[in-house]
């Protein structure tokens, strides 16, 4: 089984993916006390890889976890849930699979996309999509993201206002 050496590896490996579809995608965006992990705007459904119909741009952000305990699962679907009042589709991103210790001697290996569906049940929580990523083999949707109806206009404005200027600032290094 290949492991991931970073979550930083991951999620390079997921901004490759999103920027192969012809996403604008960015890493560590900050929007008030918020640290979204990746943003990505465009007019591309993720899940069939292709533009969308009748569509504006529309805003994803991710959430990438390395780790496969219970607590830290709980932990990130609870911030995804927060991220459903700025974006249209947000995701949680982990490992197909993981290590865990049961006791002091013995490891299993779990899938962690299941964990994080388990406790994604909520009405709210639902709504969140589920990425399994693997070092060698690409990237999963497990379970397709629902639009958020929950989104303050404001904070996603907040958010695009921050890609718009990194996108300038890479059009003025480029040219």
């Amino acid at each position: 089984m290949s492991v991931y050496r970073s979550e930083e590896q991951m999620v390079e490996q997921l901004v490759a993916w999103l920027r192969g579809m012809g996403l604008i995608v960015q890493r560590s965006v900050h929007v008030r006390r918020l640290e979204l992990d990746v943003v990505a705007l465009g007019c591309i459904d993720i899940v069939s890889a292709k533009p969308a119909k009748n569509c504006t741009d529309m805003l994803y952000v991710f959430e990438a976890k390395l780790a496969a305990s219970r607590m830290l699962a709980r932990d990130v679907v609870e911030q995804a849930i927060t991220r459903l009042f700025i974006a249209d589709y947000v995701y949680i991103a982990v490992p197909k699979t993981a290590n865990v210790w049961i006791n002091d001697k013995e490891q299993k290996v779990v899938e962690v996309p299941r964990i994080i569906e388990k406790l994604a049940q909520g009405s709210y929580s639902k709504k969140i999509g589920i990425i399994a990523m693997e070092p060698n083999n690409g990237v999963e949707i497990v379970r397709k993201a629902i639009r958020s109806a929950l989104v303050v206009d404001e904070l996603k404005k907040e958010v695009l206002k921050e890609l718009k200027k990194t996108q300038k600032t890479l059009w003025r290094f480029i040219n």
